[in-house]
């Protein structure tokens, strides 16, 4: 057996050299990772934590869970350091937002800190921080606003031209060459056909709100397939600009986008676009037709207004989604606008989608006709004002118990139909102005709009004539009860109907109780609603048992008025509801509960002959027929309880031969009869007292004060002036009446004198306020 001896064991003379390195080095390892723990603790837990203290924020909510921080603003009275961290966490939750303005004007910030997965900076966020030189660029920013490092330092380092921050275009210094242009890449065949600035938007992500706005001498412009938007203001003001082409990817245009790019003509608006922003495309000069994209959800107030050139609009239909409505404004001032188009699905009960149209949307087009989709319930103040041209609108007049077909957005996002249990299709709002030819400035003469009538159409096709306004039953408000409504001021109608005519109803309609319930009923004639209409000739009001008030000024100036037959259920009439219709013989208001005669109601209704006061009248206000020139006889109706005529009341009726005041009436107000020269004798039984100027330039040949004639103790100021046939005053007081300046005026007093009571006559003569005429003072017989 071969023994082998074993090798003996080499000392490595360098192993405990080597053991004390790695010893070492581990334990460098160990103090670095500590050391590194401590720093990121620090930052992550108490940097963030001693910053709370600074901020004001707000959670932000996703799917009901409370995921991110916005920083909204800073604690007032809170000093801030020049070298500013904005913490990565805010009581355990991401900042991934500093809201607008939040650090506006603090000049002591000089470097800012954002934590890397920050996502947005609102406008002005930084704006006017002058000493703020430094920040980073955190990966994860998505979104950056309007100026908002404007006005800082480090915008001022820039160099003239694109600024960025990261891989964002923030902004552009100075201002670009002429026949300046941006393309989606250096592919673009418009490249090198300009002798201005190019820019590429193709080399960056994104851009922020407003970059190139105002640089008017930019020409052109594409927006890449990559991006998603295009943001708020971003070539707003931007003069010279002729021509857009938007990538497909886009899904938005922000408010003002194009604002006041008034020489832009030519832009594609694909498919993929859902939202318009308010503006968007306002004061441009967009040619001939219009299509919106077949995608679009949602466009905001005024997104084309004031556009020049745009003939046609053609607004598409969406079986899920789609416009809810017109916006606001969104057409208004275009005034080359003649046709709108709406998918024929919009005039179907139970597939139209738009459910208004707001105020101002169509204002001064060129409309000439319009049809109102099935589903409108609101057609809002001024929607189609100034339109010289629209001759008539149709609206739908619901007549069968279908329900109200509304939209749900599911839990997808998608959209789908469900049946109201609340109420139904048909329109029931009309707000203020909405076919006002012209608003009224002043006493301005303007030609009236050829709009003539609203137009009725039913479920069966079924339309009503197209010479009157006919209103739906559906129909609650007709303008505003509280505001001017001018409806139709300055238009051709000629017959207004306010009748109600449930014939036409189904039995299915009239079967059902909750649709009989949800049946409009107008309950007022809105102030100003037919004002300075002068085709106007009449007003049916058969059938409407719920009119109850006729507000101010509703039918001034409709010189070519001549039949009213007013509502049963009438209790009040306005000031000046009548004023100035000057074709308007007579008005029979005996059948109304009415309590007051409003101020001006019939003013200037010169061709008024005769009117009949109903006994529930206790006042009728000031001027209520002054200047019905015509106006020879008014009939107080027996147990009439008036008490009091205030001013002016029949002022400047010149025929005005017939009165005899009931005898409740105490009071009469300053120029009540005032230029009446046909009123040669009133009677007057329980009055005690008369306001100034009364009777001036009357026809009275005598008068004869009741004793009752106390309350103010004198004959007011040029109560009888100018009565040049006035040959005698009898004053049956048991006290002295004094007489006001001028009371007896240029009047035939000395023809036979002034009759006072016996035991008075003494004191008459020795009172200085009839020193003129003391030696015409008698006594009674």
């Amino acid at each position: 057996m071969e023994y082998i001896e074993p090798k003996p064991i080499e000392v490595d003379k360098n192993a405990k050299k080597k053991k004390l390195i790695i010893g070492i080095s581990a334990g460098v390892i160990g103090v670095a990772a500590i050391a590194t723990g401590m720093t990121l603790l620090i930052q992550n837990v108490f940097l963030d934590y001693d910053n709370v203290s600074l901020y004001n924020y707000r959670y932000r909510i996703e799917d009901g869970v409370e995921k991110e921080v916005e920083i909204t603003s800073i604690v007032a009275d809170v000093p801030l350091p020049s070298r500013l961290r904005i913490p990565n966490k805010l009581n355990g939750y991401p900042v991934t937002k500093i809201a607008e303005s939040v650090f506006e004007n603090e000049s002591v910030l000089e470097e800012v800190i954002f934590p890397d997965h920050l996502k947005e900076i609102g406008a002005h966020a930084f704006k006017g921080c002058d000493n703020l030189k430094k920040f980073n660029n955190p990966s994860q920013l998505s979104y950056i606003g309007t100026d908002a490092f404007a006005e800082t330092a480090w915008l001022e380092s820039q160099e003239e031209g694109v600024v960025t921050v990261g891989h964002f275009l923030y902004t552009y210094n100075g201002s670009m060459d002429v026949d300046s242009i941006i393309v989606a890449s250096t592919e673009s065949p418009e490249y090198d056909k300009h002798t201005g600035d190019i820019i590429n938007l193709g080399e960056y992500v994104d851009v922020s709100d407003g970059v190139f706005k105002n640089q008017t001498n930019l020409v052109y412009v594409e927006i890449p397939d990559s991006f998603k938007h295009v943001n708020s203001s971003l070539f707003a003001g931007c003069s010279s600009l002729e021509k857009v082409v938007i990538g497909s990817g886009v899904t938005s245009i922000g408010a003002s986008a194009f604002d006041s790019c008034e020489s832009l003509q030519s832009i594609n608006l694909p498919d993929s676009i859902t939202v318009i922003g308010e503006d968007a495309f306002f004061n441009t000069d967009l040619q001939g037709e219009l299509v919106l994209p077949k995608e679009i959800d949602d466009i905001g107030s005024g997104a084309f207004a004031y556009n020049r050139s745009i003939t046609k609009v053609t607004i598409p239909y969406k079986t899920s989604g789609g416009l809810d409505g017109i916006s606001s404004r969104m057409f208004m001032n275009c005034t080359h606008l003649a046709n709108v188009v709406f998918d024929e699905k919009e005039f179907a009960s139970d597939t139209s989608h738009i459910g208004y149209i707001r105020s101002n949307a169509f204002k001064n087009t060129a409309l000439t006709e319009f049809t109102v989709p099935y589903n409108v319930s609101t057609v809002d103040t001024g929607a189609f004002e100034g339109i010289k041209s629209l001759e008539h609108v149709t609206f739908y007049n619901n007549t069968n118990a279908n329900k109200l077909n509304s939209r749900r957005i599911n839990e997808d996002g998608s959209y789908s139909w469900i049946k109201s249990t609340v109420s139904y299709q048909g329109v029931a709002v009309i707000g203020d102005r909405v076919f006002c030819g012209e608003y009224p400035e002043g006493d301005a003469v303007v030609t009236p709009s050829v709009f003539k009538a609203i137009r009725l159409i039913d479920d069966n096709g079924n339309l009503t004539a197209d010479n009157k306004i006919s209103l739906p039953l559906t129909l609650k408000n007709l303008g505003s009860s509280t505001k001017d409504a001018y409806m139709f001021t300055n238009t051709s109608i000629t017959n207004l109907d306010l009748s109600k005519d449930y014939t036409v109803l189904t039995e299915a309609a009239k079967a059902e109780t909750e649709y009989m319930n949800s049946i409009g009923d107008i309950e007022y004639v809105a102030p100003y609603l037919c004002y300075k209409v002068s085709s106007l000739t009449s007003i049916d009001f058969s059938g409407n048992d719920k009119i109850k008030n006729i507000y101010r000024s509703a039918f001034e100036y409709c010189d070519s008025l001549i039949n009213v037959n007013l509502p049963s259920s009438l209790v009040s009439l306005e000031a000046e509801a009548f004023a100035n219709c000057t074709s308007l013989a007579a008005i029979d208001i005996t059948n109304l509960a009415i309590k007051g005669i409003g101020a001006r109601l019939f003013a200037g209704c010169t061709s008024l002959t005769s009117f009949v006061v109903p006994a529930s009248i206790v006042q009728i206000n000031d001027g209520a027929f002054e200047g019905a020139t015509n106006l020879d006889t008014v009939t107080f109706e027996a147990d009439n309880k008036l008490e009091v005529l205030n001013d002016n009341v029949f002022r400047g009726c010149t025929s005005l031969a017939n009165i005899v005041l009931p005898s409740r009436v105490e009071s009469l107000g300053k120029s009540v009869f005032e230029g009446c020269v046909s009123l040669t004798n009133i009677n007057f039984t329980s009055l005690s007292s008369l306001g100034d100027s009364c009777f001036k330039d009357s026809g009275l040949t005598s008068v004869d004060l009741p004793a009752t004639f106390t309350k103010f103790k004198s004959i007011p100021d040029n109560c009888f002036s100018g009565c040049a046939a006035l040959q005698k005053v009898t004053i049956r007081t048991d006290i002295v009446i004094s007489l006001g300046v001028d009371s007896l005026k240029d009047t035939d007093i000395m023809q036979d004198g002034i009759y006072v009571p016996k035991s008075l006559v003494e004191e008459y003569k020795a009172n200085a306020s009839w020193d003129a005429y003391k030696d015409l003072i008698k006594a009674i017989a």
